[in-house]
């Protein structure tokens, strides 16, 4: 089965999401499994996935767009099937780019698309996936009965495992892709310790907190404990934090290995965001908040007092 992956890079590094697109490839009965990466890599990251990666694996070197411009990756990702050939199946990792991507991918392949999937699949039969449906309530048992498919995988969905080594690593130097003619005008980037969808320790406060006065022992607590912070819809919509850290349905969808919730009180659409994190802890005072619902462990109590303790001890542990 002719397998394909693709992911951008990220500052020169490979993004956890593609090991993830590569471990569920891995997974499978007899997949012929060729991957492209585009941007720039640091040696140390080539030296890596030599050793961690497996297929046949090209990078595109070329100049990128500034922005997200979907048809500019369409567009590059179409060349080389008519140059490789078209894939029978496609994984794409949880990106910004390969969620706009995919669908995009399922029409030009006329292929079935299935995304948040959250498990390895049968493998005998990788056209059967576990996925998340309406806002993570369930897990639907998912499958795609045309030729071709397209999975998009749920963030932080599978835990990727090393590889036996790739068979070739080369450069694919293809015709430039074509772009939409959207002018960038300015670019402004985040001033963020990491990115919210990659990072594996979220601390994330919400009105609880009483205003951005309040917010240091929060930081504190994310710098100790090597986190991202974020925030609910409404700390982001009264401006006390910017609105690249908000989690929830309308905003970052997440799933770190630890969300530490101060000062939420568990709205249905914040959950929707969180749905997929391995562990929440939540700490609130009130100890009917729905929060507590979600939570695998729970602190009933004032998060300002409790917060500077737990800023102690993570520093204690470091």
């Amino acid at each position: 089965m002719k397998t394909f992956i693709f992911s951008t890079t990220l500052d020169q590094k490979i993004p956890r999401s593609f090991f993830e697109a590569l471990t569920f490839a891995g997974s499978l009965d007899s997949a012929e499994i060729t991957a492209l990466i585009a941007g720039s890599l640091s040696q140390e990251q080539k030296d890596y996935l030599h050793k961690a990666g497996c297929g046949h694996i090209f990078f595109y070197t070329q100049e990128l767009p500034q922005w997200h411009d979907p048809m500019f990756y369409l567009d590059l990702v179409e060349n080389f099937f008519a140059e490789k050939g078209e894939p029978d199946l496609v994984i794409l990792g949880a990106s910004a780019i390969n969620q706009v991507l995919a669908p995009m991918l399922a029409v030009k392949l006329k292929a079935g698309y299935v995304s948040r999937v959250i498990s390895l699949p049968e493998p005998q039969n990788p056209h059967i996936v576990k996925r998340f449906a309406y806002s993570g309530k369930i897990i639907s048992k998912t499958e795609i009965k045309t030729g071709k498919a397209v999975l998009l995988l749920g963030s932080n969905a599978i835990a990727p495992v090393e590889a036996e080594g790739v068979k070739t690593i080369e450069t694919w130097d293809a015709k430039p892709a074509t772009s939409d003619g959207v002018e960038i005008l300015e670019v402004k980037k985040p001033e963020t310790r990491q990115l919210l969808t990659e990072a594996r320790i979220i601390v994330s406060g919400g009105r609880g907190m009483r205003g951005p006065e309040y917010w240091k022992p929060l930081e504190e607590l994310a710098e100790a404990l090597g986190a991202a912070t974020a925030c609910s819809r409404p700390v982001s919509d009264e401006g006390w934090r910017p609105h690249h850290e908000h989690v929830g349905q309308t905003g970052k969808v997440v799933a770190p290995d630890l969300y530490i919730a101060c000062g939420i009180s568990g709205a249905i659409q914040h959950l929707a965001g969180i749905s997929g994190s391995r562990i929440i802890v939540a700490i609130n005072k009130d100890p009917d908040a729905p929060i507590f619902q979600a939570a695998h462990y729970g602190i009933v109590g004032d998060v300002h007092k409790i917060l500077p303790q737990l800023v102690e001890a993570a520093r204690r542990l470091k």
